[in-house]
C-alpha cells in the first residue's frame, strides 16, 4: 500500500502519529506470528544433523587438499618451463 501526502503546511507531531497509527491498525503486524510449536529434536534427528556436518567438514577439507595440490603442481610446471626456457 502506498501512501501519499501533499501539504502546503507540515502536519502537526499529533496529526502525524494519528496517520501512523491508522495506517498501523490498516496493516499486517511486523513480525509473523507462531502458531505451532515445534517438539524437541530426537536423538536421532541430532545423530543426522552430526553425520551431516561432519560429512560437510570431510569434503570442505578434501577440496581444500585437491585445491592445494593442484597449486603445488601447477608451480612445479612453471618452475620446470622456466627452467627449460632458460637452459
Amino acid at each position: 500500500m502506498l501512501v501519499l501526502i501533499c501539504c502546503a503546511q507540515p502536519a502537526a507531531k499529533s496529526d502525524k502519529a494519528k496517520l501512523i497509527s491508522r495506517m498501523a491498525r490498516m496493516g499486517q503486524p511486523m513480525l509473523p506470528v507462531i502458531t505451532s510449536h515445534r517438539s524437541p529434536a530426537t536423538e536421532a534427528e541430532v545423530v543426522v544433523v552430526v553425520v551431516v556436518v561432519a560429512v560437510a567438514a570431510a569434503a570442505a577439507a578434501a577440496v581444500v587438499i585437491v585445491v592445494v595440490i593442484i597449486v603445488v603442481i601447477v608451480g612445479l610446471v612453471i618452475i620446470a618451463l622456466a627452467s627449460a626456457a632458460a637452459g
